[in-house]
C-alpha cells in the first residue's frame, strides 16, 4: 500500500509488519 503521505504509509507499514 502506498498513500501520498510518507508518514502515513510508514505507519501502515509498520502495522503491518505488527499483525
Amino acid at each position: 500500500m502506498a498513500t501520498l503521505n510518507p508518514k502515513a504509509e510508514i505507519n501502515f507499514q509498520t502495522l503491518d509488519q505488527m499483525a
